[in-house]
């Protein structure tokens, strides 16, 4: 699937989503909090301990309030709902290629 250009694949819960991570190296991640088995909070851990994926940046999007455990290991919080402008934004930016 592709949206503004993007490529875009999808996974139904956090293991699949580790599984694709691992399988595409994408150059970012959208996770929900809320998932069946492995929510997105322990994805974003998981993801930050593989080397070949730790850099990958990480979007945690949650309807509650920002999760405060410690330093979040996510690059962005999204409190849902959120706006196509602001997830383009966000996405534009971490995914940019930094200048030489």
């Amino acid at each position: 699937m592709q949206l503004e250009g993007y490529r875009v694949e999808t996974a139904s819960d956090g293991e699949a989503g580790l599984a694709a991570a691992d399988k595409v190296r994408p150059v970012l991640a959208i996770t929900d909090r809320s998932m069946p088995g492995m929510d997105g909070i322990e994805l974003c851990h998981r993801l930050r301990r593989e080397p070949k994926l730790a850099r990958i940046p990480l979007i945690l999007a949650s309807a509650a309030p920002e999760i405060a455990l410690g330093a979040p290991v996510w690059d962005e919080f999204w409190r849902k709902p959120v706006s196509v402008e602001i997830m383009l934004t966000s996405i534009r930016r971490l995914v940019a290629v930094p200048s030489k």
